[in-house]
């Protein structure tokens, strides 16, 4: 059995990455969350209304490519809406989902590509990791078989990761196109019907 890749180990790929190939990964993370919400009716229908969230993937896979923003207002606005998708519970232990978990999932990725935009010497190996939080959390807050549906995402993650040693710009999706995707299996009974609005929601 291969060794399992640790976040030790992912930081230390990233830590050998171009800002272009780092700024590929999260893009890739943050993607990864929004193809998930096509796949729900629900969530694809909030998606289509919101252009923020689509652009500032946009935005990072033009980063990736080599071609830096020049609109500095285009990422603050694209930071400043995704700040929006959660706010502290009334319990002050847990968040309300202002999206769907996968649109809010997005957003937490989405919120630090733009800072690595803003601030490109903040894409640190160690902050940039993160970014599979956002997919690996979701997929196991969503599916019945919350273990394995995680550990087949990450594997896809993962995937990617290792395509882009001694990647150099320009990066595109292209990279990763023929990556396998992973079956689905039962959702949770809690987002299958819509009940999923806050961090506090557990299945009985």
């Amino acid at each position: 059995m291969a060794r399992r890749i640790t976040t030790r180990d992912r930081e230390a790929m990233l830590a050998d990455f171009s800002y272009e190939a780092r700024i590929a990964y999260v893009a890739f993370c943050a993607e990864r969350c929004l193809a998930e919400a096509r796949r729900h009716p629900a969530a694809a229908a909030q998606l289509e209304n919101q252009p923020l969230l689509r652009e500032g993937v946009e935005l990072l896979w033009s980063a990736a490519s080599g071609t830096a923003p020049t609109d500095k207002a285009r990422v603050a606005l694209v930071r400043d809406h995704v700040a929006q998708y959660e706010r502290p519970h009334a319990s002050g232990e847990a968040v309300v989902y202002a999206r769907d978990i996968t649109l809010v999932s997005a957003a937490r990725v989405l919120a630090k590509g733009m800072r690595f935009l803003e601030d490109p010497g903040s894409a640190t190996a160690d902050f940039v990791v993160g970014a599979l939080d956002g997919p690996a959390v979701l997929i196991g807050t969503i599916y019945e078989d919350a273990m394995a549906s995680r550990r087949e995402e990450v594997a896809v993650i993962d995937a990617a990761l290792e395509r882009l040693r001694g990647a150099a710009p320009p990066i595109t999706r292209d990279l990763f196109r023929d990556i396998p995707d992973w079956p689905r299996g039962a959702l949770t009974r809690i987002y299958a019907s819509g009940q999923l609005t806050d961090s506090s929601v557990d299945e009985d």
